[in-house]
């Protein structure tokens, strides 16, 4: 079949969303069906940008909307990019903040009606609307409720053939608005490289004295944060139980912080240097290459999950961290929906809880690396094929 991946924006490196579906599309191709890609608000291009993108070895026609563009021009040329190809399912990766600064899609309707015209439509809920978790703020209680709105307003016209998102949580919240989504898990937005192979670890590791050029380190238990911090992440009780544990076992405690933090996740570290940094070795890498990233997480002894437990679905870090065999801590799940379970319980997802500490000491076991996007491309176009019908509202 042939499908065309439609999202917000698809700049390598710099889009989460737009990463994973030109990962999905690629991913598609392998297994045996056509992609095309198209991003229609893309903040990375000036001009319409219509190219063969080279994805993991594979080719795909993608065309690139600038944001600036009106919506009337940005869908003239998405029609027009379309209506050149024998297109089967239409594939709509929907992030809110994708389409709007405050994440209010209010009278796109019309513009996606034409987009999509009479094709069977699937949407991946990436996100849906704020304040919903644990004491949200003011702002998101007030901002959440127009979102939603907005939300159902727009998917009412379009009339969805298939919904997915990642997490239970979120398909209680389609449910409220009236449609029935299947959970799809994110995936590894990096590919892991070979577990025997050569690593690429970062200079400033080895000059550190961290670990050598093969990443081993013997005298450092390593955990590693990776991607942006949260304001809902708490340091305690991870750091205490994290330095209590490795005074037993006679290693150092270090702690590596790779990728972009944000703005938030900068100010936590500088916090988190001054307040531990006596007992626990804390290295800020900033940006890594993905062969990089992907050597940290062969050579580190777990991760660290800035995520909610109930939320871990979607989190594309806690997937790579996963893909890649690395145990992963997760420091905030004291707030459980009544609604749903965040995911089936994964033997290497941990509870910081009290028995944390012992977990630590003995040593948190791996797993083989793993390929779950095979699984999610297959489970995709199979759920395309069974062609179920329209959602009703």
């Amino acid at each position: 079949m042939v499908i065309l991946f439609i999202t917000s924006g698809l700049e390598p490196g710099r889009d989460g969303v737009g990463d994973y579906t030109r990962l999905l599309a690629a991913e598609c191709i392998r297994q045996g069906h056509s992609s095309l890609l198209m991003s229609l608000n893309d903040p990375y291009v000036s001009q319409p940008t219509e190219s063969l993108e080279r994805i993991d070895e594979v080719s795909i026609p993608t065309l690139r909307i600038p944001e600036i563009f009106s919506w009337e021009r940005k869908t003239a040329l998405a029609v027009e990019f379309r209506a050149r190809y024998s297109i089967d399912w239409i594939s709509l990766q929907f992030v809110l903040y994708g389409f709007h600064f405050k994440g209010i899609v209010r009278n796109k309707a019309p513009y996606f009606e034409q987009i999509i015209g009479e094709y069977p439509l699937h949407v991946m809920f990436h996100e849906t609307w704020i304040g919903t978790g644990k004491k949200p703020p003011l702002k998101h209680r007030i901002v959440g409720p127009i979102q939603r709105y907005y939300i159902q307003k727009l998917f009412r016209r379009l009339k969805p053939r298939l919904v997915t998102t990642s997490n239970l949580f979120y398909v209680s919240h389609l449910q409220g608005i009236g449609f029935s989504a299947v959970e799809t898990p994110l995936f590894s937005n990096i590919t892991p490289t070979p577990m025997d192979g050569d690593r690429d670890i970062p200079p400033t590791l080895i000059q550190a004295k961290i670990c050598d050029e093969q990443g081993h380190h013997p005298d450092y238990y390593v955990g590693l944060f990776f991607g942006a911090l949260y304001p809902e992440w708490k340091a305690e009780p991870f750091m205490s139980l994290f330095a209590s544990a490795l005074k037993k076992s006679g290693r150092r405690p270090c702690l590596i912080s790779a990728g972009r933090p944000g703005g938030h996740g900068t100010a936590v570290l500088k916090e988190l240097q001054a307040q531990y940094g006596d007992a626990v070795k804390f290295i800020v890498l900033g940006e890594c290459t993905s062969r990089q990233v992907s050597s940290l997480m062969h050579m580190a002894d777990f991760g660290l999950a800035a995520t909610p437990w109930y939320l871990l679905g979607k989190s594309s870090t806690t997937a790579t961290m996963l893909d890649h065999g690395l145990p992963v801590v997760v420091t905030n799940y004291d707030f459980q929906p009544v609604t749903a379970n965040s995911r089936p319980d994964d033997p290497l997802l941990h509870r910081c809880d009290a028995s944390l500490e012992d977990k630590l000491w003995a040593g948190l076991p791996r797993r083989p690396v793993r390929r779950s996007i095979d699984a999610l491309a297959k489970k995709l176009t199979g759920l395309f094929a069974e062609s179920a019908p329209t959602t009703q509202i």
